[in-house]
């Protein structure tokens, strides 16, 4: 009569160590989201205000510095966690870069480049510096490919300071540098998990 107990229970502690922990997506990282979206969506203003090919390519060229720094920070949140204050001050002051960036978007060819460029590089800065709190092989990773991004960034920012059409080299070599990482594998090493390290 006292092993039908005990089996049950071990039953249940296997069972319990069998199925997997649900990690729900945090409320910063639905904000992310929202800001991530809302930049987008001003995207969407050098499209429809496009009145040529150079027009595309130019709005192509803003979506891939967003798209990229984005999906830097979709491996951010699968590597960090977002409990600690500290690392919840630093995404917060990513999504004000982000926010930033989104702002200057309907001028970033104009007055609002310099905006668009200090966004990016806070955005990016805050991106290598959380990676740096990963406990996982993304951590050393993040040091491949930290150089590529800043180095995008500051052609952007640099952009912002020089006037048509001596920017368009400037951008173009932007998106370059950090198509180019993928080219030297620098993206190698990132984990990607539904249970960020806390």
């Amino acid at each position: 009569m006292t092993d039908l107990p005990r089996s049950a229970f071990q039953a249940a502690r296997e069972t319990a160590r069998t199925e997997p922990v649900i990690t729900r997506v945090s409320t910063l990282e639905l904000f992310l989201d929202l800001v991530f979206v809302f930049t987008v969506t001003q995207l969407t203003s050098l499209i429809a205000g496009a009145r040529n090919g150079a027009d595309y390519l130019g709005a192509a060229l803003v979506f891939m510095t967003i798209w990229w720094i984005y999906s830097g920070y979709v491996w951010l949140t699968s590597n960090v966690g977002t409990e600690r204050t500290k690392h919840r001050l630093l995404m917060f002051a990513g999504m004000a870069g982000f926010l930033v960036m989104a702002l200057a978007i309907p001028t970033v060819f104009g007055a609002g480049g310099v905006a668009y460029g200090v966004g990016l590089l806070v955005v990016t800065l805050v991106h290598a510096g959380l990676f740096t709190r990963a406990r996982t092989g993304s951590a050393r990773a993040i040091l491949g490919i930290a150089p590529f991004n800043l180095v995008s960034a500051g052609l952007v920012l640099l952009a912002g300071f020089v006037n048509l059409p001596w920017d368009w080299p400037l951008w173009v070599a932007a998106v370059g540098v950090v198509i180019s990482s993928s080219f030297f594998g620098r993206e190698r090493g990132f984990t990607l998990s539904p249970a960020p390290q806390r």
